[in-house]
């Protein structure tokens, strides 16, 4: 792979200390879930449409506290709680959405050490789908936790993605909300050079 050119649509970004507006969740489910599952939730729902036809969620942590927990929990007693150990895998808000929309569309969830982002984003623009809602979120010291936006075949914002040899260079979400916010022209990502078309 030389280089992949997509279309995105519907940006959007939370920051860690943000109030997000999730009353299309019922209370009884949203008392249970966590920073992790209620960002990702709230990226998703924002960017969903009629003709998503792919939702490809990357972290590289997905919700750490409850993973703490569960080791320590295994630890101390020996097993974990199974209610706690399936929200703790990486797509339990992909299934929360599916469940709370009563929409069956396909999900693919990634982590991959310092290439999440990139790992997740040439998973989405591979796909083969024309409606694809890429998700990056992580509970990092930096303002930002998550970001969405749906990847297309056509349209107006095109970016490009290619290959480069230079020594690695590792991608805060910061420096990603730069880019397709149009405050700057590329970044540097493990490897690659993503950057926008209208350069």
């Amino acid at each position: 792979m030389n280089s992949l050119s997509f279309y995105i649509d519907k940006f959007i970004y939370t920051s860690k200390d943000e109030e997000l507006d999730l009353s299309f969740i019922p209370s009884n489910i949203r008392r249970r879930l966590n920073t992790f599952d209620r960002h990702v939730l709230y990226l998703l729902n924002h960017s969903l449409e009629d003709g998503t036809e792919n939702i490809v969620l990357a972290s590289r942590y997905g919700e750490f506290d409850r993973l703490v927990k569960l080791i320590a929990q295994y630890k101390e007693d020996n097993e974990v709680s199974p209610m706690m150990f399936s929200a703790s895998v990486h797509n339990y808000p992909l299934g929360q959405l599916s469940i709370l929309k009563k929409r069956t569309i396909p999900t693919v969830s990634t982590a991959a050490g310092e290439e999440t982002f990139i790992s997740g984003l040439i998973t989405a623009i591979t796909s083969g789908h024309n409606n694809v809602i890429y998700c990056y979120a992580d509970d990092a010291e930096e303002g930002i936790f998550g970001m969405s936006f749906c990847i297309k075949t056509a349209g107006k914002e095109k970016y490009i993605l290619k290959e480069e040899k230079f020594k690695d260079s590792n991608i805060c979400i910061n420096d990603l909300v730069k880019l397709f916010d149009k405050k700057c022209f590329s970044i540097k990502c493990s490897g690659f050079i993503l950057e926008r078309a209208d350069r």
